[in-house]
């Protein structure tokens, strides 16, 4: 399993979780979940997840794709900004 227990959310989860909201009636804000899978997203923890060839998976938990190279590079490349440059662990090597 990956670190945190974090997987990799499938390309367009949002439209999913937003058809979801729909179809089921959930009382939940549309801005609050993208806040939210943002936040998720632009984690170094997910981040970190990123590499080439990994699994992504759909909003059940079942495996629905890989990252692309151009996908890896730009993990690597947010990774990279400097407001991740130092954080409780220390400098990123």
């Amino acid at each position: 399993m990956f670190g945190h227990g974090l997987k990799l959310m499938k390309i367009d989860l949002l439209e999913d979780l937003y058809e979801d909201i729909n179809t089921q009636e959930l009382p939940l804000s549309k801005k609050g979940l993208r806040r939210c899978i943002r936040a998720i997203a632009r984690s170094r923890d997910y981040l970190e997840q990123g590499v080439l060839g990994a699994q992504r998976y759909d909003k059940h938990g079942q495996p629905c794709g890989q990252v692309t190279e151009e996908q890896s590079q730009f993990a690597q490349k947010y990774l990279n900004k400097s407001y991740f440059s130092e954080d409780l662990r220390g400098p990123v090597p």
